[in-house]
């Protein structure tokens, strides 16, 4: 099991107005992984990126489905003044939206999603200007994805690093801190938090279930997807992260709350996060 914390000990941050919709920033990554059982109090689920709708996704990327995403239109260059009557206006042009990442064309499933990802900052994208869409997000990106999307805070470091496997070297050391401080992770129970394991399907709807502060949410009477039942430790956290049309599952009516989240689907699942 990966955590030990319950769920009870999830504590809101995004509606404690540190943060808004648009300055939410981080990275994430998947890279499959086995699937992790978590006992009911785990506090780590490793959530999928079901950032999918129904439709299933590319074949580079399974789970994701292509369910409508929420409408938001690409950040714009404000309008500039028109020509002055006397002066005749110049032929309208018609530049393509700037493509944010260079491995994200705007034929891209998640191009709105991924791009609106970098405009907000919460993605950084890699140095050599790629997103890398298909890949696997990670445990230690996925921390810097919350940590940016509560607005960057202020963090009082330990001085003692709460996870064995995580040093104040580490590139996301405060992040990660940050996320423990929230109660929005725990780590597992040897004491490590895994910062490079792949962050699964069902962790990542406990991840945003408790960033939501929704650790009283009601149990549903009806098992969200076929694969999801009452015995599933995040069965509410799921179940939550469905009714919120942040996931919508595969089109055979199942989760897979064990398959990794790829950084596409995380960054669809962010997006429609920050639209509830």
């Amino acid at each position: 099991m990966e955590e030990n914390m319950s769920r009870n000990d999830a504590r809101k941050f995004l509606a404690q107005g540190t943060a808004s919709a648009l300055t939410l920033a981080l990275g994430l990554t998947f890279a499959a992984q086995p699937a992790f059982a978590e006992t009911a109090k785990a506090a780590d689920p490793a959530p999928s990126a079901s950032a999918a709708p129904s439709a299933p996704a590319a074949a580079t990327n399974p789970g994701l489905s292509v369910d409508p995403t929420p409408a938001a239109p690409v950040v714009a260059p404000a309008p500039s003044d028109g020509p002055s009557p006397e002066a005749p206006a110049p032929a309208p042009s018609e530049k393509p939206a700037a493509v944010v990442f260079k491995d994200v064309p705007q034929t891209h499933m998640f191009y709105q999603e991924i791009t609106w990802l970098g405009e907000t900052g919460i993605s950084m994208g890699w140095p050599d200007g790629t997103f890398r869409p298909s890949q696997n997000i990670e445990r230690a990106a996925i921390a810097a994805y919350f940590y940016r999307m509560a607005g960057s805070p202020d963090v009082v470091l330990p001085k003692q690093s709460p996870f064995t496997d995580v040093a104040p070297s580490d590139p996301f050391y405060k992040e990660i801190v940050w996320m423990h401080q929230q109660h929005i992770t725990t780590g597992w129970s040897d004491g490590t938090f895994r910062p490079h394991d792949s962050v699964t399907r069902e962790a990542l709807a406990a991840f945003f279930y408790r960033a939501a502060n929704m650790n009283d949410d009601a149990a549903p009477a009806q098992d969200p997807f076929t694969d999801v039942t009452s015995a599933n430790p995040f069965y509410r956290e799921i179940a939550w992260f469905k009714a919120q049309k942040i996931t919508t599952g595969w089109p055979d009516g199942t989760f897979r709350p064990h398959e990794p989240v790829t950084r596409e689907a995380t960054a669809a699942f962010v997006f429609r996060f920050a639209k509830i």
